[in-house]
């Protein structure tokens, strides 16, 4: 906890976050262009993967396993967002109320899975 502005303090979960996460975000965009989306959500799963590991704390797997949600809800797959997000609101409840207005999952927001987070 040594950079107190940063998300749980540390340097490492920054980097991981707002760079690595964000770099392979734009890549799988581009794969999406060229026609490869299965390739794109591929390297987002593993990106995803690859961050956790780095940084198993609850606030990073959180917050990796919800950003994994909002591509796939931006995508239109509300199964896999739904199964995401059920696994990133008991580790990040603070997103469980932001995900309600979260533009990412506006394609998803009527579905059935995706109402059922919301049930309790």
């Amino acid at each position: 906890n040594h950079f107190p502005r940063l998300p749980n303090g540390t340097l490492q979960s920054a980097i991981l976050v707002n760079t690595y996460s964000h770099m392979l975000g734009h890549l799988a965009e581009l794969y999406g262009k060229l026609g490869e989306p299965a390739r794109g959500f591929d390297l987002q799963e593993e990106g995803a993967a690859r961050t956790i590991e780095a940084d198993p704390s609850p606030n990073n797997k959180g917050v990796t396993l919800y950003n994994l949600a909002c591509v796939y809800g931006t995508a239109g797959n509300a199964t896999r967002a739904a199964e995401l997000l059920r696994q990133a609101f008991p580790l990040r409840p603070d997103l469980k109320e932001f995900s309600k207005q979260d533009t990412d999952f506006d394609k998803v927001r009527g579905a059935p899975e995706f109402q059922a987070l919301y049930a309790n």
